[in-house]
């Protein structure tokens, strides 16, 4: 097969490390800067996890068209991401998107009409390090869930639930689509949301307390979100998830908000923020934390 890693920042190299132990054709689709990187010096993976890789891959395709493509460019590069390479892109191309959040079906499955596989990529702390090597610092195999609605997809999904669990990524597969981006966003928004306000760890962020009470809150205003549209979930188990995470961690809704660079607080707090409004819920504690962070992002511009 020929699959495609579009957005090879860190998830993408982990993916495309990864995915080069298998006999398929692996090819990585990047910006221009990232071609320029790839032919001077590879792609670099240090994982505590898989130990150290480097691999020189395709970033062009010769012949045919991109069998499967994993999307894990940050949601305000889709379009464009998308849009670069749809030449490579047919009618049979099934996408499997790792995007943070919610909104970006309509645009890959109207826009650019590609079969979908909705994942989501957790239990994963991987960044990229000043000089472009992904540093996978997590201590415990990353994990993925796949679902879709075009019931016409089941057999790939279980191909490709197979094929990630073949290169060492914990894969499954959940009941419906909802219930796989809800189960990471509600995780996402309220790590995301907690460090980017106070600016700290993750684990420094659970045991002040006011910081604490603020998670708490966006959980439960999450969990009313997803009672609404009958994808249940408990803010316990969430919140025992989240304690679990490593003490250092930190997002990188996080991190591009201090360096400056655009985030994706649109896709990760705005987004179930104005669904959850037009549902008819009042969420004050996500209302206040997204106006304090734009405000944030603001005085930095």
């Amino acid at each position: 097969m020929r699959i495609g890693v579009l957005g090879v920042g860190a998830v993408g190299i982990l993916l495309a490390t990864r995915l080069s132990l298998t006999k398929n054709k692996i090819i990585c689709l990047g910006s221009k800067k990232f071609k320029k990187h790839v032919m001077s010096r590879g792609i670099t993976l240090k994982s505590e996890v898989y130990g150290n890789k480097q691999i020189s891959p395709n970033t062009v395709l010769k012949e045919g068209k991109v069998d499967i493509l994993f999307i894990s460019v940050k949601g305000t590069k889709l379009s464009e991401a998308l849009e670069d390479y749809k030449h490579l892109l047919s009618k049979d191309t099934i996408a499997i998107s790792l995007l943070n959040g919610m909104d970006y079906r309509e645009t890959i499955r109207k826009q650019f009409r590609l079969k979908l596989i909705v994942g989501s990529i957790g239990s994963l702390e991987v960044f990229i390090n000043k000089i472009g090597e992904a540093i996978h610092k997590s201590t415990s195999n990353p994990i993925i869930e796949l679902a879709t609605s075009e019931t016409n997809l089941n057999k790939d999904m279980i191909l490709i639930n197979n094929l990630l669990n073949e290169i060492g990524i914990n894969s499954s597969i959940r009941n419906n689509e909802e219930e796989v981006i809800w189960r990471k966003l509600s995780r996402l928004t309220a790590i995301s949301t907690i460090t980017s306000m106070y600016d700290s760890s993750i684990g420094f962020a659970l045991r002040n307390s006011e910081s604490k009470q603020t998670l708490l809150k966006i959980i439960d205003e999450i969990c009313l979100i997803n009672a609404k549209i009958g994808t249940q979930l408990n803010s316990e188990d969430i919140f025992k998830n989240i304690s679990s995470l490593p003490y250092n961690l930190k997002t990188s809704m996080q991190r591009d908000i201090n360096l400056n660079k655009e985030s994706e607080i649109d896709y990760i707090l705005k987004a179930p923020l104005k669904f959850g409004e037009k549902l008819g819920l009042d969420l004050p504690v996500m209302k206040h934390c997204y106006e304090v962070l734009i405000q944030k992002i603001r005085a930095k511009n």
